[in-house]
């Protein structure tokens, strides 16, 4: 409530302090019933009298709000206005921001998408290679193993060749000997022998042809060890001609007998293989002077001595054994027998 000081001291003084002083006045002079009676009537038109004085002056007695300047009212507007701009300007940011975050989300999709393309065609590109490659490591392998079997198909014809051309020039030589010395080595006499023509005279001859004997060579003229069985094979060729007695050839390195001819069948009923594979069982019980005799080869280059030889029969026969050591040639230290 906002009332004037005038009006108050006024109300006060004219019409509050009399009724005040009347409502004692009668308490104090009357008896306490109609002094009660009188203080509640006076009190009553004090209310009424205050209601009197609110509306009787409504624009002096009411409550209204502080006044504010305009230049204040103005600033307030003014900021408001700021704020609400600022606010606008927030929201079409955040739509902005909305829009660019909705377009960056759909090109991460999309590079979602394309990374994932090129990693399933890697991946395929990858399988199709490695395919690819096995079957190039197929194919090499097989190209290797095709040109590997080439090769030692090459080799063996070369050897082929290399043998070939040793026995032609082998020949060629020993025929131009012949030519030169009256002499050939390729056939022994094919005249025919006595019956009684004796085992001594046989193993010279034998070991004559064996120490004139000319090894195959190579093209560069160094001999070839892989021709040695070439040339074994032809010295027993020669041998193979030879019908006055059983001739074999015996190597000391290997312990064996390496050739027999074919009249070791008429003599010992068994073939050439057989006399060759099965010696030692045909020298059982003769063993001792099997091995002294070609113990003296070694201090006399010749050994004749009586043998005993078991029949494939079963039955045992005695022949008599010459034996000679090689001296030279390409077949030294070798040793060719004759059994008659």
């Amino acid at each position: 409530m906002i009332v004037s000081s005038q009006r108050f001291y006024l109300i006060s003084a004219v019409y509050l302090l009399p009724l005040v002083g009347w409502s004692l006045l009668t308490l104090r002079e009357l008896p306490p019933a109609k002094g009660l009676f009188y203080l509640a009537c006076g009190w009553m038109l004090m209310g009424i009298g205050g209601l009197l004085l609110y509306y009787r002056f409504p624009g002096e007695v009411r409550a209204s709000p502080p006044t504010v300047g305009e230049p204040f009212l103005e600033e307030v507007k003014r900021e408001r206005e700021e704020h609400l701009k600022s606010i606008e300007l927030l929201q079409e940011e955040k739509q902005e921001q909305l829009k660019e975050a909705e377009a960056l989300k759909g090109e991460i999709l999309r590079l979602k998408d394309e990374i994932l393309q090129v990693k399933t065609a890697g991946v395929e590109a990858i399988r199709n290679k490695e395919g690819q490659l096995q079957d190039l490591k197929k194919h090499l392998h097989e190209q290797r193993h095709q040109i590997e079997e080439k090769q030692t198909l090459l080799k063996t014809l070369q050897n082929k060749v290399g043998d070939l051309t040793f026995e032609i020039k082998t020949l060629v030589e020993l025929h131009n000997r012949g030519e030169e010395t009256g002499y050939s080595p390729l056939a022994i006499e094919k005249k025919e022998t006595p019956l009684r023509e004796s085992g001594l005279r046989i193993l010279r001859r034998c070991l004559d042809v064996a120490k004139r004997h000319i090894g195959s060579f190579t093209f560069h003229g160094t001999e070839s060890n892989g021709s040695l069985s070439i040339d074994q094979r032809r010295l027993f060729d020669l041998f193979s001609e030879e019908t006055g007695g059983i001739v074999f050839y015996f190597s000391p390195k290997e312990g064996k007998i390496l050739f027999v001819n074919d009249e070791v069948i008429d003599s010992l009923g068994c073939q050439p293989e057989q006399f060759r594979f099965d010696f030692p069982k045909l020298l059982e019980g003769s063993e001792e002077i099997w091995r002294h005799g070609v113990q003296t080869l070694s201090k006399a280059g010749e050994s004749e001595f009586h043998l005993p030889l078991k029949h494939l029969s079963g039955k045992e026969g005695l022949f008599s054994c010459t034996l000679g050591l090689i001296p030279s040639g390409l077949f030294k230290g070798d040793v060719i027998g004759v059994l008659t």
